[in-house]
């Protein structure tokens, strides 16, 4: 086979009829109007002529060799049938190729003219199908990129059938199921955590889902998480089917929750922290942070113990329905930091000892109801993080309680000092102006104190302050109020008392003097007692220190006479009365 214009310059010489071919394709009729590219061919396979749309085509098949375009012609002549092929054609100076359709039409005539007619040896119908062919490539490419796409990705990738079942999965299955073992079966028999027929799950789903997170059961029988993106399939309005993809993010949602309850740990020990910081008196900071702990780890009730000096726990804040026999929880603590379990009566119930330096200084429990779950290991460690705030806040309120102590209380004899002793009188008497009560003061010295001192040393004398103390408290109510107002002075307040309550109590106490010989510094001047008494009426306007002034100007009565007594002072004067003396009582 020759050249493509071999072939073409021959066959237009020698074809009588290749000129009045030619002519027809350059005039307007059906061939020139046809977007097709059409080409005529004469018997020796020459090419004659051709209409518009040809004309570059006939330069790219020249550029090209025109093998594959000729091979067609050639066997349409030879065979006498119409032959059909796709060709590439290059074009000159381009660097394009395109793809044809060529149908060569055998002896085809042409019935332009009324007169005349022509037959041609080969028409050739040539239609570009470029783009067409790089579609179908570029979508047998996709098709090929996504298949393997699927098949490298760890993603769980299916689609599911009209009833439901798996009727394709990625080759590496998923939740630990392999492709074939899921193919064929229904989602609900395998991987779904819920069992019930009706339930819609993203297989069965009748609307667009993307980034849904939804647990499932895995094969090992654990729980996975995975975001899910789904799309329901349907046909002529029908279901028949969903297709999505699924990403385990088992391991991001622990992380999440993780995240989630270490930001609520970090709230709930703040809130706590905050109220202890915040809160000055103590039992309100101790019920403040009791409502905090069941809010911020979960519960219905709670209690704050304190450790006594004795050694037992006692209730210092309490919030919510405590069980009967909530006691019992705590009796499970064996001075450890560790988290204590159990159920009493109707609760659910977790205690945690409080350290402050690892010594132990009290108890936090949590109640919750007894249907409800069982404490996790983060709620343990949770309320273990909080007993360490616990701790440090109980021990700040024992520092500060022993502050108090210090700055009310005498040294020596831990009774109420002076200061202290008169603002508790103050609020006593204030207290008897409402009622309308009267109250008595005694103000009681040591007789020959000064003696045991010099016989015996001061410590022989300390022991004696002590020893009067134990005796003053054995001899009064726990309503009374007893102080050390300096050296061997001491004061009582007998509340609700009249001169006839007064004189019974101060005879009681000289009755127990006898054993206070013991630290006398001579036979001849045993160590005593004298007693001043003045009784506080409400209608007076009578301060403290008239009241105390009254008193111990009683004693001094006593104690330059006979000693070891008392004397009870004249009712205080009103406010149109001159000062009143005093009488004595007992000696």
């Amino acid at each position: 086979m020759g050249s493509f214009f071999s072939r073409f310059f021959k066959n237009f010489k020698v074809n009588s009829n290749a000129g009045d071919i030619a002519g027809i394709f350059s005039r307007e009729n059906f061939f020139t109007r046809l977007p097709l590219a059409l080409i005529a061919v004469d018997e020796e396979g020459g090419v004659i002529a051709g209409n518009l749309s040809a004309r570059e085509l006939i330069g790219g098949i020249a550029a090209s060799g025109g093998e594959e375009f000729f091979t067609v012609v050639d066997k349409s002549s030879l065979t006498g049938e119409i032959q059909t092929s796709t060709i590439s054609v290059s074009y000159p100076g381009a660097r394009k190729i395109s793809f044809w359709e060529v149908t060569a039409l055998p002896k085809v005539t042409t019935g332009f003219d009324k007169d005349s007619s022509l037959e041609i040896p080969v028409l050739v119908m040539c239609r570009d199908v470029t783009l067409n062919r790089n579609m179908r490539a570029a979508l047998a490419d996709s098709r090929q990129r996504y298949k393997q796409l699927v098949e490298a990705s760890n993603d769980f990738a299916w689609e599911t059938g009209e009833d439901g079942g798996f009727v394709f999965v990625s080759p590496r299955g998923g939740l630990g199921y392999s492709a074939e073992d899921l193919i064929g079966t229904q989602p609900r028999e395998k991987i779904i955590v819920d069992g019930r027929g009706d339930l819609v799950t993203p297989f069965s789903t009748r609307h667009h889902l993307e980034n849904a997170r939804i647990w499932f059961r895995h094969k090992d029988g654990g729980a996975a998480c995975l975001d899910v993106t789904c799309e329901p399939l349907n046909k002529s309005g029908k279901w028949i089917g969903a297709r999505g993809v699924c990403r385990d993010v088992t391991d991001d949602s622990k992380k999440d929750d993780d995240l989630r309850r270490m930001k609520e740990q970090a709230e709930a020990i703040t809130h706590i922290v905050r109220t202890i910081r915040d809160v000055i008196e103590p039992q309100e900071m101790l019920a403040a942070a009791a409502k905090q702990t069941v809010g911020g780890v979960g519960g219905i009730a709670c209690r704050i113990y304190r450790l006594s000096n004795e050694g037992g726990f006692y209730d210092a804040a309490s919030i919510g329905p405590l069980p009967d026999g909530a006691e019992d929880l705590i009796g499970g603590l064996a001075g450890e930091k560790k988290c204590v379990k159990a159920e009493v009566s109707d609760k659910r119930g977790i205690a945690m000892p409080t350290f402050y330096q690892n010594h132990i200084n009290g108890a936090i429990t949590l109640w919750r109801d007894i249907d409800a779950p069982d404490w996790s290991e983060d709620e343990c460690r949770l309320l273990s993080i909080i007993a360490d705030q616990i701790g440090i806040a109980l021990e700040q309120i024992e520092n500060g309680e022993e502050l108090e102590r210090i700055s009310s209380t005498d040294a020596l004899t831990g009774l109420l000092n002076r200061r202290v002793f008169f603002e508790i009188i103050r609020d006593r008497m204030k207290h008897a102006q409402r009622t309308g009560n009267r109250n008595a003061l005694c103000y009681v010295d040591f007789d020959n104190f000064k003696l045991v001192n010099d016989v015996h040393g001061h410590k022989k004398g300390d022991e004696a302050l002590k020893y009067l103390t134990v005796l003053l408290k054995e001899n009064t109510r726990a309503n009374d109020v007893v102080g050390r107002l300096g050296g061997d002075e001491f004061a009582i307040w007998l509340e609700e008392n009249d001169e006839e309550g007064a004189a019974a109590s101060a005879d009681k106490l000289l009755e127990s003097t006898a054993s206070l010989h013991q630290f006398s510094g001579s036979p001849e001047k045993p160590l005593g007692l004298s007693i001043g008494i003045a009784v506080y009426d409400p209608s007076s306007l009578e301060s403290v220190e008239d009241l105390v002034s009254r008193a111990d100007e009683a004693m001094y009565v006593i104690k330059k006479g006979s000693k070891g007594g008392y004397v009870i002072s004249d009712p205080a004067p009103k406010s149109d009365e001159s000062t009143s003396g005093v009488m004595e009582a007992s000696s």
